[in-house]
Order: structure tokens, then sequence, then C-alpha cells
């Protein structure tokens, strides 16, 4: 999510645009202004969308999820289209283990789903893909759609080459939305970051532990009572 779109070179006569993804350009059909547009290919005809900059949440949503991974590969940033980052193997094993460990919680204690990579608007100019997120059932169950409204209750984030703030944008804005915790899992470092409303704890291997709690795993006692996912665990493909 730390990427932003590189405009591509100026092109006053003709848009040859990438048609699987909106790009800003010069547009002619926009009077020259630089605008979000998005290109199609058929039958090496091209014409192309005019997509007023900044973007809506919906014209976002709109547009991306027409595009295969669309969703999964950018987010909005007040407006703004921004790419997030690629993930590698350690990135991916890490999302996995602490999903398992969340879906067999949800099992022995119902209330709560986990999803991954699901993408939410949390307003008309926000909407951000984490990558693991936490959501009460009876709210997940009213939304059908590609993507989900509000913010989730857990959001987490593996953090690889992330901006620093970009991802403070993001822990800020979840936190403002609704959230009641956002989790940002910091692999090289072997640390976790748990930011809530009005504190924030900070969880490392080792058992060493700057937090109140003083446990050796993940935890959410105010949130999902019972849960823990060991550290050990969670960073042993970081190793």
């Amino acid at each position: 999510m730390a990427n932003r779109i590189a405009n591509p070179p100026r092109k006053p006569a003709v848009l040859a645009l990438d048609h699987r993804r909106p790009q800003l350009a010069d547009c002619p059909a926009a009077g020259g202004q630089r605008a979000f547009c998005r290109g199609y290919t058929e039958l090496r005809v091209m014409a192309a969308q005019i997509i007023p900059a900044p973007l809506t949440s919906d014209d976002f949503l709109e547009l991306y999820s027409e595009q295969e991974d669309g969703l999964r590969g950018f987010e909005l940033f007040d407006g703004e289209v921004v790419e997030r980052p690629m993930a590698n193997r350690v990135h991916d094993e890490i999302k996995n283990v602490v999903m398992v460990a969340l879906s067999l919680h949800f099992q022995r204690s119902p209330g709560y789903v986990a999803r991954v990579e699901t993408t939410f608007k949390l307003d008309g100019v926000q909407s951000f893909t984490p990558d693991l997120a936490v959501i009460g059932v009876a709210r997940w169950k009213t939304m059908q759609g590609k993507f989900a409204a509000g913010s989730p209750d857990i959001a987490f984030e593996v953090v690889s080459s992330d901006r620093a703030d970009r991802l403070q944008f993001k822990i800020d804005a979840y936190l403002d939305h609704g959230s009641k915790a956002v989790c940002c899992i910091y692999p090289a470092r072997k640390k976790i970051l748990v930011w809530m409303r009005d504190e924030s704890f900070v969880f490392r291997t080792g058992g060493h532990l700057e937090s109140p709690l003083g446990v050796r795993a993940l935890e959410f006692p105010a949130i999902l009572p019972g849960f823990s996912a060991a550290l050990s665990e969670i960073f042993e493909s970081a190793d």
C-alpha cells in the first residue's frame, strides 16, 4: 500500500492506457486536464472513460472490482489510489498462521468471523484492504457485495515495505471509523504492535514484552476472550 501509481508518459493526442487499471493521464477528452482514465482495447480500437480525480470510494470500488484482483492490489487513501506492495512468502505464511488461529477460536467461540484481504469502505474517500480482518457475524451477514461497509472490528496488517506515514494513516482511519483494534505484524523485527483507541501494546519474541498483559502470545482479552496465538508460531516462518 506504499507505492503510488506512477503517471504514464504524456500522450497529447492518443490515449494508450493499460486496459487492466486506471491511470492518471493528460486526457484530451477532459480538455487536457489530468484525470483517471480507464482504457478498453477491442479490435485494436481504444476508448477511454474519464474518472474524476480524486476518486470517491464508490467510483474506486466500482472501477477496481471489475479488474482481476483489483481490490486486492490497490487501496484508496483520501481519494488517492495507492498500490499495495507484493506479498512475499513470509508475509503469506504469517497471515495464514494467524488466520488459522482465529478460525479455530471462532469455531469454539462464535460471534466473529475472520476474512482474508476483504476490502472495507470506511467512508467516501477511504477504502482499505487489510491482510486479515475480524468482523462480527451479524454485521458480516448483512454484507453480500464484493466489499464490506465500515471498519473491521480488528484489522491486521503484515508490514513489509509499507511506508510509515501510509501505515499510520491507515491505523488512525481504522480506529476513527470504529475498529476496536489494529494489529501490525513486523516479520523482520519479530514484533507485533496492537493499537487500540486509548492505548497500544507491543509484543516481542523471546519473552520480552512492553505490555501490561505479561504474556508470550498475541491476545485480545477485551475483544476476543480466550484467543491466544503464540508469538513463536506466528514468527516461525521468519527464522
